[in-house]
């Protein structure tokens, strides 16, 4: 059987940490391979199934990625996660998708681009600092920190950097310092945990701007709340990651990653048994249908 863990052409091997799913599958009979999605000259028809891994720039050529995905679809080509998940999860509205069902979400306020001029009176007004971000993006991409006292004088800014027709607007939170949680999923089993912590004096976790992670465990009823969330999501999945902070004993849903997240196994290589383990099985239910 042969698996795609789909890449993109700019960096076309295997994260390091996908890199670990390679040898557990060989030893199934499954050969893994890296393949770019924008590839073109690839067949996807000649894999038995195709896994998003580290495609993390489709946010800046979304139409050709969906419609990749769409293409796919339309030609029965298996995929994991599915085009139904990754078209719901690819805008960051599923946040309020999620608040309708009972998940604690940072504190978020949706607006059109239209709209920038009444910014001010949007948001409430105890939220001192603020964080700007595209409702479709990644790693960082056009977020941006604002002090409310500077909004007004912002706003030509936010107009020219956020590219989309919408964006959310959210508090910053204090306890960002104390770092950011991604829990490890693969289907509903807990893989493990880790905690990211932004460099002194910003508030981005990704390593990319001086963030540090480690693996971590949490306290039992913090690991119950994510699972309570887990169990909110209404199509299946194979991996996911649920990233959030801790605010009084409460996790808060910060993101619920579905398409292409770092899962950080070779912080914790067990989950990437676990996820192998879950591909082969995966294919097996399948060769059967």
């Amino acid at each position: 059987m042969n698996v795609a863990l789909v890449t993109y052409l700019e960096q076309p091997a295997l994260a390091d940490s996908d890199e670990l799913l390679v040898e557990p599958l060989k030893k199934q009979g499954i050969t893994a391979v890296a393949a770019p999605w924008n590839d073109t000259t690839i067949d996807w028809k000649q894999f038995n199934l195709v896994i998003l891994r580290s495609c993390w720039e489709y946010h800046r050529q979304l139409d050709t990625f969906l419609s990749w995905i769409n293409n796919l679809e339309k030609n029965k080509v298996k995929m994991l996660n599915s085009p139904r998940i990754i078209r719901w999860n690819v805008n960051k509205k599923y946040l309020f998708d999620l608040q309708k069902k009972g998940v604690n979400i940072i504190p978020s306020v949706l607006v059109e681009k239209e709209n920038i001029s009444k910014l001010n009176s949007l948001i409430p007004i105890e939220w001192s600092s603020l964080i700007i971000k595209p409702t479709v993006g990644a790693s960082g991409f056009e977020i941006m920190k604002i002090e409310r006292s500077e909004l007004q004088n912002s706003l030509s800014r936010i107009e020219s950097q956020i590219s989309q027709n919408e964006f959310i607007v959210q508090p910053l939170i204090k306890e960002i310092s104390s770092g950011e949680y991604s829990f490890i999923y693969i289907k509903d089993i807990l893989g493990h945990v880790m905690l990211k912590t932004p460099a002194i004096g910003d508030f981005r976790t990704n390593y990319k701007f001086g963030g540090h992670d480690r693996v971590v465990y949490p306290k039992p009823v913090i690991c119950r709340q994510v699972e309570d969330i887990i169990k909110k999501i209404d199509l299946p999945f194979l991996y996911a990651r649920i990233d959030g902070i801790v605010v009084g004993g409460q996790f808060l849903l910060i993101e619920l990653e579905l398409i292409e997240p770092y899962l950080f196994m070779c912080e914790y290589p067990p989950t990437a048994k676990l996820f192998a383990q879950e591909i082969s099985a995966t294919l097996h239910r399948m060769a059967q249908v």
